[in-house]
């Protein structure tokens, strides 16, 4: 393989593996209710629990940047000009 060509698994982003991860665990609660003769519910329910791990790592802890800059600000926007309330 040539060095400067990137292998594809280096393609997959820290995403794509939180995407991946997700249906995973939901999975393996299922599972886990099959073996462990626990009602599906609550094991789904645990399950759940745990995917909110990476949920909340993508959606809030380390959050999708466009372009290498982080989209949120830090300054308050300016009040629209287009409003003026009328002078009685």
């Amino acid at each position: 393989m040539n060095p400067t060509t990137p292998s594809k698994r280096s393609n997959s982003t820290r995403y794509d593996i939180h995407l991946a991860l997700i249906p995973m665990i939901l999975i393996g609660g299922i599972i886990a209710a099959a073996i462990l003769s626990i009602p599906t519910h609550l094991a789904f329910g645990g399950a759940a629990v745990f995917a909110l791990i990476p949920l909340i790592d993508v959606l809030f802890l380390h959050p999708p940047v466009q372009n290498g800059q982080h989209t949120q600000t830090t300054e308050k926007p300016n009040a629209s000009p287009a409003f003026e309330p009328a002078d009685d």
